[in-house]
């Protein structure tokens, strides 16, 4: 992706015209870091500066104003490649800076507040799309020379903890439920894979917030990409998480979808529908159990498995490919 010296313009003007300490502009007059683009040496000193200056809405939207964040995200790769060259390549997806960001999401939009229609708010939603792509990228520039994006991604987990119970801490998980990224078009009596392309979609979460969904041909999946756009990441791609396990999740991850989401995505998820979390119990099937993640014989199912059981599957041999690199 290229920085162009006019975004560089633009996001040294942005940095400016924000209500930043004088530390901070000496930082920028010095002369000796030029490069502004989100993840910078010069950004990181002056987000380390500001955070506990700025007010959270303040913080954010210097982000999103230094990465030049639309309206509304078209889906256009131009326009794609052209926002993800604002972040600085070596931006991990673990670095301290994402769950800082994630944390002034939380204080700035308490409740159901980002839910609330509004420019500002929908910008704020739709970066989590941007953050997700970004994130896919690092992990293809930095370790997918001759790889596959879930070859990739085994490479950079292989050097981190995963959750176990015997661990109070762990880096990332595999353990999460990927119901929510393997939906199916309705068409007439019939549920088709999107593109006609079997695949059961995995998740992996690093430290809870950064989310990749991995198809079962080994490609990430997110709603916009900086390599291509297709319909099976715009309808079950991943999104970065602001919110905790639980209550702020929903308020800030899961709510604010409906009502927030790009038109580009909208219209092509038109029809779309995820399984449902309907488990039988003693025997009996409950009610729309056609329609269950679990039901081995519903709509959902293949080659008489659950969906449910064929995305564990694919987790399986995703986790027997960290474990031989580790």
């Amino acid at each position: 992706m290229v920085f162009t010296s006019y975004q560089r313009y633009m996001a040294l003007k942005a940095i400016f015209n924000s209500p930043i300490s004088q530390k901070s502009l000496d930082l920028l007059q010095s002369g000796q870091m030029i490069d502004p683009r989100v993840g910078s040496s010069l950004f990181n000193a002056i987000w380390e500066n500001e955070k506990h200056n700025l007010s959270p809405i303040q913080l954010i939207k210097l982000v999103l104003t230094i990465v030049q964040m639309p309206s509304e995200l078209s889906g256009e790769l131009s326009e794609t490649r052209s926002l993800l060259a604002n972040f600085h390549p070596d931006l991990a997806p673990d670095h301290s800076f994402w769950l800082d960001f994630s944390e002034q999401v939380n204080l700035a939009f308490p409740g159901k507040a980002l839910s609330e229609k509004s420019p500002f708010t929908k910008k704020v939603h739709q970066f989590r799309y941007l953050i997700s792509s970004q994130q896919a990228e690092y992990i293809r520039s930095h370790y997918g020379n001759d790889k596959t994006d879930a070859q990739a991604l085994a490479y950079y987990l292989s050097g981190k903890t995963s959750g176990h119970f015997w661990r109070k801490r762990s880096d990332y998980s595999l353990k999460d439920s990927a119901r929510l990224h393997n939906k199916l078009l309705k068409r007439g009596e019939a549920f088709l894979f999107p593109e006609e392309i079997v695949s059961f979609n995995i998740k992996v979460l690093l430290h809870f917030h950064s989310e990749f969904i991995i198809s079962s041909t080994g490609d990430f999946l997110n709603e916009i990409d900086g390599q291509k756009s297709n319909i099976m990441g715009i309808v079950n791609g991943a999104s970065f998480n602001y919110g905790t396990p639980g209550k702020r999740h929903w308020d800030l991850d899961v709510d604010p979808v409906r009502p927030l989401d790009p038109t580009f995505r909208n219209k092509v998820t038109k029809g779309y529908y995820s399984p449902k979390n309907i488990e039988s119990k003693w025997f009996q099937k409950p009610q729309g159990y056609e329609l269950s993640y679990f039901n081995k014989r519903g709509v959902y199912s293949y080659q008489d498995k659950s969906a449910e059981k064929q995305v564990s599957l694919e987790m399986r041999k995703f986790r027997k490919m960290i474990r031989k690199l580790s």
